[in-house]
């Protein structure tokens, strides 16, 4: 299937389980953001029109004297009024509802990084220093230590826009990812996660998600507690 035929789905039919759909989700950060909006956006239109009609809006009683006046008084006019004033009122409500409802998984961005990132990011060992890293992390309020020797590549990245730290240090099967996000209201946390290719954990600290993204078989915990210990957060 092509770009377009995604684009289509995700908009179409944003719960479809097609393998390849799924893995392009899965390696497509803005098509994950596209898929994720449409089923904010059904959420929405679902609650929106299983509520009960709210009482006393001015749509409601403009109905009602409408409906309650003799026959001879119910132009054409005050009906399309009527329901003019109705679909404002419904779109004003999915209107504030979407953007308040949107939100966006971390577990599924950082699991599309990784596999977007898995032909460049820590393929070869770039051996970057203490210092280079802690020039870019002190802007997350965190410092490291030279007691985490195995880094192996890291470079900035972007969860939605929000400037992020990507961290790649060598595991006993592979790669291991971490990123650092810092804390934003739109972005909603698992503490575990995975699809077909990965495995991942995270963990809220003082000012930043942690997330840690590996092959199945290692053991993501044992680096989860690596980084606690070479990372010192100041704020």
């Amino acid at each position: 299937m092509t770009n377009n035929t995604y684009d289509l789905i995700a908009t179409a039919d944003p719960h479809s389980q097609d393998p390849d759909f799924l893995a392009a989700i899965d390696a497509d950060p803005q098509l994950a953001k596209k898929v994720a909006q449409a089923k904010a956006l059904e959420q929405s239109l679902q609650q929106v029109f299983n509520q009960p009609m709210v009482k006393n809006t001015l749509a409601s009683e403009i109905i009602r004297k409408s409906c309650d006046a003799p026959v001879k008084k119910r132009t054409p006019a005050m009906l399309a009024i009527a329901a003019s004033f109705l679909v404002a009122a419904v779109s004003f409500s999915l209107w504030q509802t979407s953007n308040h409802l949107v939100t966006y998984s971390l577990a599924q961005h950082a699991l599309a990084h990784t596999s977007h990132g898995r032909e460049f990011a820590g393929v070869v060992d770039e051996q970057p220093s203490i210092s280079s890293i802690n020039y870019r992390l002190k802007s997350f309020g965190g410092q490291l230590n030279d007691s985490l020797t195995n880094i192996t590549w890291f470079n900035d990245c972007r969860f939605e826009g929000i400037n992020s730290l990507h961290l790649v240090i060598s595991g006993k099967t592979g790669p291991i990812n971490i990123f650092l996000v810092p804390k934003n209201h739109d972005f909603t946390m698992q503490a575990e996660f995975a699809n077909q290719e990965y495995q991942g954990i995270a963990q809220e600290l003082s000012s930043v998600y942690m997330l840690i993204v590996g092959n199945h078989d290692e053991s993501l915990s044992f680096y989860q507690k690596q980084l606690t210990d070479a990372i010192y957060w100041n704020i």
